[in-house]
């Protein structure tokens, strides 16, 4: 339970330290006394956002500091989850610095604003009147379903499965979209692969051809060369026939004088025999494979329309290509295989969610009436004989919650349709229908503090003489505080707050202090008749005081 609470230099209060009291107290003032300032001081324990602009004096910083009490509310695994030491008395301390930084400690240890939000859930709970719209919302109606049936421990396992489902669910979508992907490309990586593995390829292969087919060409060129070189030397035009015609002709003319000139003449001829000789020679050992050079220039050819094919420069890229392709196959047979086992284990997985969905359902059901019948028998005693309250589950895919829809339903007097609450009830009807709900609700989940910011909004009173009585009786498994304009609420409250202002140094400054037995008389007069008491209002105030003591003893 909230033990105290300091609030130094925040909007209209300059510093309050305040201590509470179990059971039910009330804090009453003045509209724009500061009320909500107080529990907008709250909130910041809360994890809620600092602004700078709060401070009172903006060259100081602002602190917000609470104790819990909480020996008796076994919280040492909430405390140790968070990483925080337990101690029965918790402090919890925010404060905003002038720079505009906010910082936050629990126990003297700072922690970060997520960290305080968990922990301030466990400790504390601010209703406000905006917040009965929440009665509408999914998540609210399921939190207090299941806090109402005791369905903590199947929803956890039912929580588990749905992720688990959700995560199957996910992977089996990407790999059924990688096949349908790779499926319409399947085709073509195929005819790519196929016709690079129809070329066999080999490492190396292309730099050794074009080597050889160097060598080929250069002999070729050669061949050819020489042979004309032999037709110069041998053809019936050739050197050998010129010279041995000369040879004839100086022999015919016998010139003694030019013998040796002959003699000479006919050793060139010898000597272009010889030189023919070795030509022919060399050109017969130049061996030429005609069908080998075009196998091997059809063989480059492969390789040189792959690569352009698929604009590489290097043979050794089109073999990757082909043991990518290879894996890339292989990989698409393997998802296959990979789909299947998923299927199983997602159809697996859908019958363990939906056996733990129907567990909860099962749970849920089977208090629906109870639950209903309590509602409208709080309800009735808050001046709503004929109000009717209805939990419809109905259904559906799985979800966050299970395998169904919730909605509150409601009507508030007879021959009217049940409808979805949020949109058939009034502001003083569904502040109603919430303090029910919060009764409940303690009777299941123990909250160390409720605080309940002018939830009785709409309504006056013998209504709301009831609806203080309700919050008493709530105080009976909790600590409450309500903030009230109404006396007949203000008069339940085994303790009385007051919030008032008052002018400090022509500034306006806010302060809270306990009423004493005579003060609560006065104040709750105020409430019945304004500034003016008449005697009645006193009157009226002591009835209201006097039989809140008489039912707190009964209690």
């Amino acid at each position: 339970m909230l033990k105290s609470l300091q609030v130094q230099n925040y909007a209209l209060i300059d510093n309050a330290d305040i201590a509470f009291q179990e059971g039910f107290t009330t804090l009453t003032g003045q509209t724009g006394s500061g009320k909500s300032i107080l529990m907008d001081a709250l909130a910041l324990l809360l994890g809620e956002r600092a602004d700078v602009q709060s401070l009172r004096n903006k060259d100081e910083k602002c602190v917000v500091e609470a104790s819990f009490d909480l020996s008796n509310y076994h919280y040492e695994p909430i405390f140790q989850h968070l990483d925080l030491d337990f101690h029965p008395l918790s402090i919890l301390r925010r404060e905003i610095l002038p720079q505009g930084k906010s910082r936050a400690f629990v126990n003297d240890s700072p922690v970060n604003i997520s960290t305080l939000k968990e922990l301030g859930q466990h400790l504390l709970q601010i209703h406000a009147q905006h917040d009965t719209l929440q009665i509408g919302k999914t998540a609210f109606q399921f939190e207090w379903l299941d806090a109402c049936t005791q369905s903590g421990a199947i929803f956890a396992q039912y929580s588990t499965a749905y992720q688990k489902y959700l995560d199957l669910k996910n992977q089996l979508l990407q790999l059924e979209n990688l096949q349908k992907q790779e499926n319409q490309e399947k085709g073509y990586q195929q005819f790519i692969y196929q016709e690079l593995k129809t070329a066999q390829l080999e490492k190396g292969e292309l730099e050794k051809s074009l080597e050889k087919e160097r060598e080929m060409a250069s002999a070729e060129s050669y061949k050819l060369g020489l042979h004309k070189v032999l037709t110069y030397l041998q053809g019936d035009m050739g050197a050998q026939n010129l010279l041995k015609e000369s040879i004839n002709t100086l022999q015919k003319l016998d010139i003694p004088k030019l013998e040796e000139t002959l003699a000479r003449l006919d050793a060139v001829y010898q000597e272009s025999k010889d030189v023919a000789t070795e030509i022919e020679n060399y050109a017969d050992a130049l061996y030429l494979d005609a069908e080998e050079l075009y196998q091997l220039r059809e063989r480059i050819s492969t390789y040189q329309r792959l690569l352009k094919k698929h604009n590489f420069t290097d043979a050794e890229q089109l073999l990757q290509l082909e043991e990518d392709l290879a894996q890339l196959l292989s990989q698409s047979e393997n998802i296959a295989e990979k789909l299947q086992n998923l299927h199983i284990a997602y159809e697996k997985q859908q019958k363990e969610t939906q056996a733990c969905a129907d567990k909860l359902h099962e749970n849920r059901a089977s208090a629906l009436p109870n639950l209903q019948q309590s509602v409208q028998a709080l309800l009735s005693r808050m001046s709503m004989p004929h109000a009717e309250f209805q939990i419809e589950l109905t259904p559906s895919e799985f979800n966050a919650w299970g395998a169904e829809k919730i909605q509150f339903l409601f009507r508030a007097n007879k021959g009217g349709s049940l409808q979805n609450i949020e949109k058939v009830a009034s502001g003083g009807e569904m502040a109603r229908v919430v303090l029910a709900l919060k009764h409940l609700l303690a009777g299941y989940k123990k909250l160390p503090t409720l605080i309940l910011d002018e939830v009785d909004t709409g309504v006056s009173g013998e209504v709301a003489m009831q609806m203080g009585r309700i919050m008493r009786e709530l105080s009976k498994n909790m600590q409450v505080l309500a903030i009230t304009h109404l006396p007949q609420v203000a008069a339940q409250g085994k303790a009385q707050l007051k919030v008032y202002k008052q002018d400090v140094d022509e500034r306006a400054e806010t302060h809270i202090k306990y009423l004493s037995p005579v003060e609560r008389i006065t104040e709750i007069a105020k409430m019945l008749s304004g500034e003016n008491i008449s005697p009645a209002a006193l009157e009226n105030a002591k009835a209201l005081l006097q039989e809140n003591a008489h039912q707190t003893l009964n209690v």
